[in-house]
């Protein structure tokens, strides 16, 4: 039978959808579904292993998360459900935190003065990265490098800190209408998704960034 070796990254991910969610929406003493891709929980999980998909829900309910109530998977429609439990959601509220750059990105964008880009035509740096967008990032003080996705999901740019102390998501954004909307990948599913083209290491460019 199979036996997961580590579930850390998985319940670090999942401390992070909640937060995530409190964040956006508050907290509310209800479930909360998080669905994933089957393929992006074995990236979690243990991404080498060859493992049917009732054998590692079967696993995923066996193992001790270290909550004070035990998480529900299920999994329907290629997807797997994840229902976090009210009590759950209170727990992590009360014991863990956002990153401090993803608290930073979702007050940049909820505020209309930066979340609205203000794009110059004529300037050629737009089209990979707004400037104004640019320099939220800059006032980090966090190197990190852009990358320009390929493929169909229609992103414009992704940024990833060199630091994964500090945030270890790859962020990927698109600019729609005048503003700019985000989705976030762990890396193993970002490299899987876009690979690794059309990397701009900014830490090599001192006279532009940090």
């Amino acid at each position: 039978m199979y036996m997961l070796n580590d579930i850390s990254a998985l319940k670090e991910n999942i401390i992070d959808q909640v937060l995530e969610i409190h964040l956006k929406l508050g907290f509310y003493a209800e479930t909360i579904h998080l669905y994933y891709p089957v393929r992006s929980v074995k990236n979690l999980v243990d991404p080498d292993a060859q493992i049917h998909i009732k054998d590692l829900i079967s696993s995923l309910r066996k193992a001790d998360f270290g909550f004070p109530e035990d998480l529900v998977f299920l999994y329907a429609s290629g997807r797997v459900c994840i229902s976090v439990p009210p009590a759950v959601s209170a727990y992590i509220r009360d014991n863990y935190k956002m990153s401090d750059f993803f608290v930073k990105l979702l007050t940049y964008i909820s505020h209309d003065e930066h979340g609205h880009l203000h794009e110059d035509p004529a300037n050629d740096t737009e089209s990979v990265i707004p400037e104004d967008f640019q320099a939220f990032l800059d006032n980090t003080g966090q190197p990190y490098c852009i990358d320009i996705p390929s493929g169909s999901e229609g992103f414009d740019f992704a940024v990833r800190f060199e630091d994964p102390d500090y945030d270890h998501y790859c962020y990927c954004f698109r600019k729609e209408g005048g503003h700019i909307t985000y989705h976030r990948f762990t890396p193993a599913d970002y490299r899987e998704l876009f690979g690794n083209s059309g990397i701009i290491d900014t830490d090599n460019d001192t006279a532009d960034h940090p």
